[in-house]
């Protein structure tokens, strides 16, 4: 079986486990109101109904509302998969050849050094059995991001050239 914990980790790196959201809405947390903070999605397999093996996690920033309660909107969902959209199927020669300006590619979330280290030592007190492959999924998720953000920009940096090239 799988299981997914939602978290989110605020500015002064308190974690606050929230239910999962139930139709793009975020359950209210008043005491966050208004504070941006990082949303943590942890995937991992359980036996026993018990977290066993961390599979996957994800990061994303969220803007909370003045109610502490974040809605993910059809727009934000566009915007979430607008660099696979743009950018996924095509090299910097067929991305140069494409009519108005470059777009310029969404960054990809990274925690900071210390939401990280927050982060290993929630699983490490609440999620004792991840820790094992726990570190290393994290790791692994925020050089795989690191490495997106990337290539998105030297795609669009040598779609620029072939595009300055043709213009001499």
């Amino acid at each position: 079986m799988a299981g997914t914990r939602f978290l989110f980790i605020t500015k002064d790196l308190q974690i606050h486990k929230i239910p999962i959201p139930n139709e793009c809405i975020y359950k209210a947390i008043p005491s966050l109101a208004n504070q941006e903070v990082l949303e943590v999605i942890i995937h991992y397999e359980t036996i026993n109904r018990k977290p066993n093996k961390l599979i996957f996690v994800s990061f994303q920033r969220l803007l909370l509302n003045a109610n502490g309660q974040y809605r993910l909107t059809n727009d934000e969902i566009d915007e979430r998969s607008r660099n696979f959209i743009e950018f996924a199927y095509y090299t910097p020669e067929t991305l140069s050849k494409k009519e108005g300006p470059l777009s310029i590619p969404t960054t990809l979330t990274l925690p900071t050094q210390i939401e990280k280290e927050c982060l290993k030592d929630y699983i490490k007190k609440n999620m004792s059995k991840l820790v094992a492959t726990g570190y290393s999924v994290i790791e692994r998720e925020i050089a795989s991001r690191k490495k997106i953000n990337l290539e998105n920009k030297k795609l669009i940096i040598e779609a620029s050239k072939f595009r300055n090239k043709r213009k001499l």
